[in-house]
């Protein structure tokens, strides 16, 4: 019979691959506004790129902090905060992708790891 101990932390391990989700969504928000803003170079499409690619960063950040609540042992360097002046950098819009990248990779790590954790319970069972 599971504790409530057990079952708290299995909602919270559910509750954060939820919020990880709607991540994602950000992150398809914020990829295809750096796709435009690449295909189009206009400075009002280079700005929602990266007003969106702040506001999924801030999402990871915030689950990061709760994750880290829930999992010990696992340390994330956030790439840089996207700046509008990357764009005018010789290879910018290749760094402002490989920040995106970056974030994805570390939304991809959370999840993988939470997914074992849930695993783990199952097996418990």
């Amino acid at each position: 019979m599971p504790t409530s101990q057990n079952t708290f932390y299995r909602e919270l391990v559910i509750d954060l691959l939820y919020r990880l989700r709607l991540a994602d969504d950000l992150f398809c928000q914020a990829a295809d506004a750096a796709m435009s803003a690449t295909s189009l170079g206009d400075l009002p499409g280079k700005r929602v790129a990266v007003e969106t690619s702040r506001t999924y960063a801030k999402a990871l950040q915030v689950i990061y902090a709760d994750f880290r609540h829930v999992i010990d042992g696992l340390h994330v360097a956030f790439p840089a905060e996207a700046s509008l002046w990357q764009w005018n950098e010789p290879d910018g819009e290749e760094r402002f992708a490989q920040g995106l990248e970056r974030l994805h990779a570390i939304a991809d790590g959370m999840q993988a790891r939470l997914n074992v954790e849930l695993l783990k319970q199952e097996v418990r069972k």
